[in-house]
Order: structure tokens, then sequence, then C-alpha cells
């Protein structure tokens, strides 16, 4: 019985990365074609890709001088990131909420502290951009 409880525990543990990026892909493609689908017509044509590209790389050149820097790229990725992952929590916490039993509340609370924590950090994430860790970036003038 020990190993069988064995076996399922590992095939659990081996499945939650897929689910964690089914999930997320999901989740990347829900954005892209609310954001990109203009017509809303649930295809992204050529032209409304274009249109969306443009968009992306006018939110990425935080300096707006029309060049992408590899600090500005890193910038925005990070804040996408920390964005999508804020999403997954608000999803995880919706489905813990349905799913539990107990209506103390205590879980959704802990939950609730993780993702203030998550916003405080936030600033201690962003890439130092000071002259003494600046690295070629490829950029030329």
């Amino acid at each position: 019985m020990k190993k069988i409880l064995g076996i399922i525990a590992v095939c659990s543990l081996v499945s939650l990365p897929a689910i964690a990026m089914e999930d997320h892909a999901t989740m990347w493609a829900d954005q892209l074609f609310k954001d990109a689908d203009t017509n809303k017509d649930g295809f992204i044509s050529k032209e409304e890709y274009r249109a969306y590209s443009d968009r992306q790389f006018k939110k990425m050149n935080a300096s707006g001088d029309g060049k992408l820097t590899k600090d500005e790229a890193v910038e925005y990725k990070t804040n996408e990131m920390d964005n999508m992952h804020k999403m997954m929590m608000k999803s995880h916490m919706k489905m813990h909420k349905s799913m539990k039993d107990d209506s103390s509340g205590k879980d959704d609370d802990d939950m609730k502290g993780k993702m203030d924590m998550m916003d405080d950090k936030k600033s201690d994430m962003k890439p130092d951009t000071s002259e003494d860790t600046k690295t070629n970036t490829g950029n030329k003038h």
C-alpha cells in the first residue's frame, strides 16, 4: 500500500509542473487574444499582430527613444512575470475557496499576505541600472 501511495505521490509531483505550464500558456494566450484580436473574431490577423507588436514595443521602450535596451526588456519582462504570477495566485485562491469546506477564511488571509509580501519585494527584483553594474548590452550609438 505504501508503495502505491509513493508512486501516486511521485506521479502527482511530476505532473504539477506540466499543469502549471499549461495554465501559464492558456493565460498567456487568453491575454494575447484579449490584446491583439481587436475585431474579436477569434483570430489574430497578421495586421492585428503587427499593431499589437508595435504597442508592445512602445510599452517596453520606457525611454521612448525608439530603441529597446536590454535593461528595458528585462524590466518589462520582470513586471510581466510578476503580473502573471499575481493572476495565477488569484486564480489559485478562487479555486481553493470554491473547493474548501472550511469557511474560516484563514487560508485566504495567508494567501493575501503572501501576495502583499510579493508587492513589497517587487522593487527589490528590478534590475540594477546604476553605472557600476551596467554591462555592455550591444547598443551602438
